[in-house]
């Protein structure tokens, strides 16, 4: 299923590649007891992250802070 969504949404955006992403457990960054997956439309080139493709692993862990922060919750 989360391939498949990944096609898709590859398609929509005109993007090269998905990158999937999927915390599983605590020790992984997990915030929220549940399953998820992030799908993010990716590009080779004129891409926000294409001249560094690991900086948005950082950025992930940033949007979950804002959003642990949003529903008052600590942080992990």
């Amino acid at each position: 299923s989360v391939r498949r969504v990944g096609n898709i949404i590859q398609h929509v955006y005109s993007a090269d590649a998905p990158t999937i992403a999927c915390q599983d457990g605590p020790a992984a960054g997990q915030s929220v007891p549940n399953v998820h997956f992030h799908i993010l439309p990716r590009k080779a080139q004129d891409d926000r992250f294409s001249e560094d493709k690991y900086a948005i692993y950082p950025e992930l862990k940033m949007g979950e802070a804002s959003v642990m922060s949003e529903l008052h919750l600590p942080a992990l």
